[in-house]
């Protein structure tokens, strides 16, 4: 009879330890994983200046991170096109709590190669975001001079080389921003038609 009671207890102790709950090195696992992923975006920006990150998404991660980076949004597949850039190519729309968050696209080895952000959330540069007026953009970059798209003529853009993003205004010749000698691709603004108009994408590549 002992030798049975000592085999249920060897069953019952079996059968606890299956079912534990998840343990220390478990959860130790997560922070591990969710640090490597602060970290990887910490790399990215580097002490060079550049701004190669925006909220949980850096250039340079790869899709799997991505998705884990966001694990209850969408990704809807665009064509590049779209955001102003000049290929056939498609990329991911990510999209969160119903709110167009980011667009990203790949390289070959299938890392993350260029992000716009499209959310007023998300701010960069300290406080430069979707949503934000060109006057108030120029207070902090006063000599920026717009430019319209070779890519996409509905696009006036000016590119922060220091910090390396560009931020965009999506418009038409009637509704630009800048004012222009001459309309057409690359054309230079020589100065500002709508100082309040906002920023529509930002880009980083």
């Amino acid at each position: 009879m002992k030798t049975l009671s000592l085999i249920n207890l060897f069953l019952i102790i079996a059968l606890l330890g299956c079912n534990a709950p998840a343990t220390d090195n478990d959860q130790n696992d997560a922070i591990i994983q969710e640090s490597n992923s602060v970290k990887k975006i910490g790399e990215a920006n580097g002490d060079s200046g550049k701004i190669l990150s925006a909220d949980k998404v850096a250039i340079g991660m790869t899709i799997d991170e991505l998705k884990k980076a966001y694990p209850n949004a969408k990704f809807i597949e665009e064509p590049l096109y779209m955001y102003g850039i000049d290929s056939e190519e498609s990329g991911l729309l990510v999209v969160n709590n119903n709110e167009k968050l980011l667009f990203v696209w790949v390289s070959e080895d299938g890392h993350i190669k260029g992000i716009t952000i499209l959310s007023p959330s998300i701010v960069i540069d300290s406080n430069v975001s979707v949503g934000m007026s060109f006057q108030e953009f120029l207070k902090k970059y006063p000599d920026t001079q717009l430019t319209v798209s070779l890519v996409d003529e509905g696009v006036e853009y000016y590119h922060v080389k220091d910090k390396n993003y560009i931020i965009e205004f999506l418009t038409k010749p009637d509704n630009r921003v800048g004012e222009y000698e001459e309309e057409g691709v690359e054309a230079k603004s020589i100065r500002i038609a709508r100082p309040n108009a906002k920023i529509d994408r930002i880009t980083m590549n």
